[in-house]
């Protein structure tokens, strides 16, 4: 009983290392890919490419945070007043919390599109069209997160 027991144990051990291992190695591969993915993308854009590439990825990465902590606010607030039972709260909560999320995505959108009309002459063309537009996809992600906040919570 006591082997079993004992190779129960071993097995469990070496689970979690194998589990480990597995994550770390994901992660130094992810990071390897990603760099590799740079060096690509600058060799196939050239410099000038490579920076108006980056400008758009830094909008878009900044841009989906404009929700200012909304939504896993709402993702916690919507499990504890769906399992009280209270239906009310939860449909005013769903509702306030996409509000919320489409306010502050529309504000964002705002400003950008304020940044690139006041400063039209000294923007890159390719930037005058290209950065409303990331704007608008993060509008356009802030509402299906919003949706999909509003799904976890049942």
């Amino acid at each position: 009983m006591t082997s079993e027991t004992e190779s129960g144990a071993a097995d469990s051990r070496r689970r979690i290392l194998f589990d480990i291992a597995g994550f770390a190695s994901s992660q130094y591969t992810l990071r390897f890919t990603y760099i590799i993915k740079g060096f690509l993308v600058a060799r196939i854009l050239g410099p000038v490419g490579t920076g108006m590439w980056q400008h758009f990825v830094l909008l878009f990465e900044y841009g989906l945070h404009s929700h200012a902590g909304l939504l896993p606010g709402l993702s916690k607030y919507l499990g504890h007043v769906i399992g009280r039972g209270d239906d009310l709260s939860a449909l005013d909560a769903r509702r306030s919390g996409v509000g919320g999320v489409l306010l502050s995505a529309v504000i964002l959108f705002l400003g950008i599109l304020g940044y690139v009309a006041f400063e039209w002459d000294s923007i890159h063309p390719v930037d005058r069209w290209g950065v409303p537009l990331v704007g608008l996809v993060v509008v356009m992600e802030q509402l299906t997160n919003a949706y999909k906040a509003n799904l976890r919570g049942y």
